[in-house]
């Protein structure tokens, strides 16, 4: 079997973004486990892909891409478009049995021009809540775009059982809709606990307003507790300001963007994992934490009820609540052998439920399936 995997464009690969991390990560289980994969994607200089051949996208640089909210959706515009445009190529000089592709512009323009070839489309994205920043924006954007690809696609994958909930409330087919969860590389991610850092929190993500890290600041404030921020995004400038208004900015570290070795010594030292997010879909970033042997604490969205099961590897908070976030942090803090248990815990559930051998087997079954109904 032969599959075109066609990423957002957006970032190469490893990245900071889940959907592109999701696509690295599969499409090399997918190569191991038998499947002939095509990989339209930039890559970074961390990337091993073993046999599976290489397309870049070459989204170029613009300064334009760094300037705050504008820039963030002019860059997954172009790499859309970009992404798109090299896998046209690649349809129109070779056959493929499956596309499987990511993102916002690229599904929704190749569901034209894909042919004969069957489209398994992957949705990451939540419908867009009214809640947040650019809400319009965002609602044309999932609607022309996504909702389009979605009813054009011969399969979607949602990687959580809300959003394929949504899906069918909106009258797409229950049968052409499949639930397959982000996964983790439980061999990569795997728990050094050299140096710990003591009474630390670890945040790993894109800086923007649903992420809610604004949030998270507040609830570290009069506390002793060490917040680690991993990432950048549109929102870091004002997340610096705001450590800075509320007295914390000793406790809080801001690193940027990390390599993936670097990124697991974070997690290895870390005491907590926190997403204190508006909205979530299925966060690679929780799923990588957990691997590394942490507990998590997480808003109440989308798919991580179907993770975190409280008391056990983590806790669950309602978004914005930061009294609530507050007191689960420093509950966990203080409890050092109910932290480690709770670590050991988050580990077994990925190695069970989310490595991606078990992912990648999940997703050669629709592409068969999706064969299938071809015929």
């Amino acid at each position: 079997m032969k599959i075109l995997m066609v990423n957002t464009g957006v970032f190469p690969v490893p990245s900071q973004g889940g959907a592109e991390n999701h696509v690295y990560y599969i499409s090399r289980s997918l190569s191991e486990q038998g499947i002939k994969v095509d990989l339209v994607s930039d890559i970074g200089d961390d990337a091993k892909f073993g046999n599976i051949n290489i397309y870049p996208v070459n989204l170029p640089e613009l300064s334009l891409f760094d300037k705050g909210f504008k820039g963030y959706m002019l860059r997954h515009a172009s790499g859309g478009v970009y992404a798109f445009k090299k896998a046209r190529e690649l349809l129109k000089s070779d056959h493929y049995d499956i596309i499987h592709v990511h993102g916002r512009v690229a599904p929704f323009l190749l569901s034209f021009f894909k042919r004969d070839t069957p489209l398994v489309f992957t949705l990451h994205d939540n419908p867009p809540s009214r809640e947040q920043s650019s809400y319009y924006i965002y609602k044309i954007s999932y609607k022309l775009f996504q909702e389009t690809a979605v009813k054009r696609a011969n399969h979607v994958i949602t990687v959580h059982t809300r959003l394929r909930k949504e899906l069918v409330s909106r009258k797409v087919s229950s049968g052409k809709i499949s639930v397959i969860p982000n996964g983790v590389d439980t061999n990569l991610f795997s728990s050094q606990k050299e140096n710990l850092r003591e009474n630390a929190v670890l945040f790993v993500g894109w800086l923007t307003k649903r992420k809610g890290v604004n949030y998270l600041l507040e609830a570290i404030s009069d506390t002793n507790v060490k917040l680690i921020i991993i990432g950048d995004g549109p929102e870091r400038f004002h997340l610096m300001q705001l450590a800075n208004c509320l007295g914390i900015k000793a406790q809080v570290t801001f690193t940027g963007i990390v390599d993936v070795n670097k990124l697991i010594e974070y997690y290895s030292s870390a005491s907590i994992f926190v997403l204190a997010s508006l909205r979530e879909a299925f966060p690679l970033s929780l799923l990588e934490a957990m691997s590394c042997n942490l507990p998590v604490i997480s808003t109440n969205t989308s798919g991580m009820p179907e993770i975190i099961k409280g008391g056990y590897n983590g806790f669950l908070v309602e978004p914005r609540n930061v009294k609530q976030l507050r007191e689960r942090i420093q509950y966990l803090i203080e409890n050092h052998e109910l932290c480690k248990e709770m670590g050991e815990n988050a580990r077994k559930t990925v190695e069970e439920k989310y490595s991606w051998d078990v992912i990648a087997r999940e997703t050669i079954k629709i592409y068969e399936k999706v064969l299938e109904e071809k015929q």
